[in-house]
């Protein structure tokens, strides 16, 4: 499937003018504890466009050395996402809030790091476990690249040196 074809399978769930937030962890194993946590939490989803995803780490991303991409975090199962999602303003609070809970409760079942995309903006704290072994050698590559740090919203990797 053609990438452009991609990147437009959620417009029609996910229109122009939501406002967002999500949460994200990497899982090695979904055990029961994790399993029982998410009939609690799915059943307040807030919006029809809220919700909670598993998806699978396989495929390509198996197939290359742990160095040869920036995606560090290879050897877990799955990737899961709490995603929130909603129209009014005045909502806010309240779906961040649900995002937050349904995260705590999955929390102690996974890994620290999550798929950097699916971070929000007060994850920035979580940028060096969201990339996982990868991390030391991208701060490398952002001081060589981009030592000005000009390229730096949306869970930076600041170069060091």
């Amino acid at each position: 499937m053609p990438y452009p074809v991609v990147n437009t399978l959620f417009d029609a769930l996910l229109p122009r003018g939501l406002y967002h937030y999500w949460k994200a962890n990497f899982v090695h194993e979904i055990g029961d504890a994790a399993v029982a946590a998410h009939p609690e939490h799915g059943a307040r989803t807030p919006t029809l466009e809220s919700g909670s995803f598993l998806m699978p780490i396989d495929g390509a991303c198996r197939r290359v050395g742990r160095d040869e991409t920036a995606f560090g975090n290879r050897e877990a199962a799955w990737s899961g996402v709490i995603a929130g999602a909603w129209r009014d303003p005045a909502d806010s609070e309240k779906n961040a809030q649900w995002v937050r809970d349904y995260y705590e409760a999955l929390r102690p079942y996974s890994e620290e790091g999550g798929y950097v995309n699916f971070m929000s903006h007060d994850d920035q704290d979580r940028v060096s476990s969201n990339h996982g072994r990868s991390f030391d050698r991208l701060q490398r590559v952002k001081a060589e690249r981009d030592p000005g740090n000009l390229f730096s919203l949306n869970q930076n990797v600041a170069p060091v040196g």
